[in-house]
């Protein structure tokens, strides 16, 4: 079995992972609002990513 404390990191990794790709996604969109050129591949992917990380972390921390 493992531990309950890494179980709990592991979670939090995922969310902070996922604060990271919202950021990125956040930059990317600002940075095309000045450019007048968005990239809407990796918009979506980094909003992908973003959920799948939230989601990750929800099935991880309910396993508990």
């Amino acid at each position: 079995m493992i531990n309950t404390n890494l179980i709990h990191i592991l979670s939090d990794l995922f969310v902070n992972l996922s604060a990271g790709w919202f950021g990125a996604a956040l930059v990317l969109s600002i940075y095309a609002r000045e450019s007048e050129k968005i990239d809407w591949s990796a918009l979506f992917f980094n909003l992908l990513f973003a959920i799948l990380s939230l989601v990750a972390a929800y099935i991880i921390i309910n396993q508990v």
